[in-house]
């Protein structure tokens, strides 16, 4: 069968030098990998990624229905500078697992639904936004039309898109935005009233941005 072997700790001579081997082996692994990735940085045209470091997450028991793009945060957002290559022109792809879930309180003949979005945009030096915010997003969406019910979507999933008409050479930022929106319709798709009890979440984790010249 099997398992695990726990090496004893302790003053045991031979545990001592087997953790520090394979403390040594983990440390020149990491050397190895920072010291490649420049040459597939180069050998690929990548010019960055970056990865959020926390989770996000909403809920909402009113109707949103236009997407609110929710403020810059470094923590749940993705960013990184970057210099413009010859062409002006970059390639981004966003990466997030996104969260969507959708509950109908006593609401027969009623949906609830919602969007979870991850968009970028593009900064320029004086820090004014150099392309379309929401324009090639991720988006995750739940829908749920059943009584005292909840809809649950979650999914790993990726888009991408272009930048283009940048100065080459110059300094940019590129930074990932969580979006959001949901509300409530009757059958005929008429927007009406949330249900009182009801609610739409929205959640993203991690967020990835990559780019490359194009």
């Amino acid at each position: 069968m099997a398992g695990k072997f726990n090496y004893p700790s302790g003053d045991d001579e031979m545990a001592r030098r087997i953790q520090q081997a394979q403390s040594d082996a983990t440390e020149q692994s990491a050397s190895v990998a920072r010291s490649i990735w420049p040459i597939i940085e180069y050998l690929t045209g990548a010019n960055g990624v970056a990865q959020s470091s926390g989770s996000w997450s909403s809920v909402s028991t009113a109707n949103v229905t236009a997407i609110v793009w929710m403020d810059f945060d470094d923590s749940l957002d993705a960013s990184m500078q970057f210099t413009a290559p010859s062409s002006g022109r970059i390639r981004v792809q966003n990466e997030a697992y996104l969260k969507t879930m959708a509950n109908a309180v006593l609401s027969t003949g009623v949906s609830v639904q919602s969007d979870t979005f991850i968009g970028y945009e593009v900064l320029d030096a004086s820090g004014s936004r150099v392309n379309t915010l929401g324009e090639r997003s991720i988006m995750m969406h739940a829908e749920v039309w059943s009584t005292n019910q909840t809809m649950v979507l979650g999914m790993t999933s990726t888009a991408i898109g272009f930048v283009q008409n940048l100065t080459p050479g110059g300094t940019y930022t590129i930074r990932t935005r969580r979006g959001y929106r949901g509300w409530a319709q009757n059958a005929s798709g008429s927007v009406i009233g949330m249900p009182t009890g009801s609610w739409f979440s929205n959640y993203a984790d991690p967020v990835i941005c990559a780019i490359n010249p194009a």
